[in-house]
């Protein structure tokens, strides 16, 4: 059995909900989901018509997202990549989202922010940052706005 470094704790739908208020996404825009896990919320940034990618690396939830947004009809805006978030480009998405792990946190906040768009909001259910200060937070979620030079 493969063992990963961020193990898979499934987003409550209310964690879900709480996400997509902080998120605010907008028609539109781009997103990614890093550990999709069980593709909820690439199916509610989907519905709110966001382009938005799934990166899952255990192979059975990435078929399982596949089929998800199959039957929800959203191939047009939602895919997914059977990959390692380590290894995936960020430069282009307006949205981050994530439920990682403290042990993943703080290597994760160095790429972000060597990658991300200058103006790209990042929501992390449950797990914070290390160095940077949440936007907003809301019942365990927390909204960054990078806000970078440019």
């Amino acid at each position: 059995m493969q063992t990963y470094d961020i193990p898979f704790i499934p987003s409550s739908d209310d964690s879900v909900k709480t996400m997509m208020k902080l998120a605010r996404p907008q028609k539109g825009e781009t997103a990614v989901d890093l550990g999709a896990g069980d593709g909820k919320l690439v199916i509610a940034l989907a519905q709110r018509g966001v382009y938005v990618t799934g990166v899952e690396i255990d192979e059975e939830r990435w078929s399982l997202i596949n089929a998800r947004i199959k039957i929800s009809q959203l191939q047009d805006l939602a895919k997914t990549i059977h990959g390692n978030l380590w290894e995936q480009d960020l430069s282009n998405y307006d949205l981050i989202v994530l439920y990682g792990v403290t042990s993943i946190m703080e290597r994760l906040e160095s790429k972000i922010k060597n990658e991300a768009k200058s103006t790209c909001r990042v929501v992390s259910n449950r797990f914070e940052f290390p160095t940077w200060q949440p936007a907003e937070v809301l019942d365990h979620v927390y909204l960054y706005r990078l806000q970078k030079a440019q």
